[in-house]
C-alpha cells in the first residue's frame, strides 16, 4: 500500500494502529455479504448446511482481497473528511504527473 496520496498528499496511515478498528468494519462488510446469498439459498432452495457453509467460505475467500480495502477505506473515511476546497488548492500546487 503506498504511504500517502498521489494527489492531495493524505497519508493512508495517520498513525500506528490506525486500522485496528477496520476490523470491525471488515467484520460487519462480511457479514452483509454472505447473508444475501446464503439466506437466498436457504429461504428459496432449502439448502443444506454444507452447502451454506461451503457458500460463506467461497464467498470470504474469493472477497477477502475487497473487502480488506473497503474496510480500510470506511474507516479512513470515518476519520478523514474530504474538502473539495483544499483538494483544488494541493492540485494546483502539485504538478500533473
Amino acid at each position: 500500500m503506498k504511504a500517502a496520496c498521489d494527489r492531495c498528499g493524505q497519508k493512508y496511515e495517520p498513525e500506528t494502529g490506525f486500522y485496528y478498528g477496520a476490523m470491525y468494519v471488515s467484520y460487519a462488510v462480511s457479514i452483509i455479504l454472505m447473508f444475501i446469498p446464503v439466506a437466498f439459498l436457504y429461504f428459496i432452495f432449502n439448502a443444506d448446511f454444507k452447502i451454506l457453509l461451503g457458500t460463506c467460505i467461497f464467498i470470504y475467500i474469493t472477497m477477502y482481497p475487497l473487502i480488506f480495502r473497503w474496510s480500510r477505506n470506511i474507516w479512513l473515511n470515518i476519520f478523514v473528511h474530504y474538502d473539495p476546497q483544499l483538494h483544488e488548492k494541493i492540485r494546483k500546487e502539485i504538478p500533473s504527473r
